[in-house]
């Protein structure tokens, strides 16, 4: 299920852009990895995916569902948000439309 996010102030767009500082993502055990492929790897390696963001077009495109259907029985949450928000997010200027939020463990 797609949960749609448009507001800038949301606590998980905030969260996850904050995610984008090494500070943060140290603090939290989780990074960001981008594009369709490194998502479906992840998944299909049975990493710890805590949530996916998509943007306006991503969810549109006939290419894409089979892995929306996949994280969807992997009970990951999916939240959709505008383009201009999922630019705040990602670091590559031509975007794939899809991040994921992953945690890791800190080693000892």
């Amino acid at each position: 299920m797609i949960t749609n996010i448009n507001s800038k102030d949301n606590e998980k767009l905030k969260y996850t852009r904050a995610l984008l500082k090494s500070k943060n993502r140290n603090k939290e055990s989780k990074f960001i990895i981008e594009g369709y492929r490194i998502v479906m790897l992840a998944l299909e390696c049975m990493a710890n995916l805590d949530y996916v963001f998509i943007n306006e077009e991503f969810e549109n495109k006939k290419e894409h569902v089979k892995l929306l259907e996949d994280l969807d029985k992997k009970n990951t949450k999916i939240y959709k948000t505008t383009n201009k928000n999922f630019k705040e997010l990602v670091d590559t200027e031509n975007t794939q439309g899809i991040i994921g939020v992953v945690s890791f463990k800190k080693k000892n």
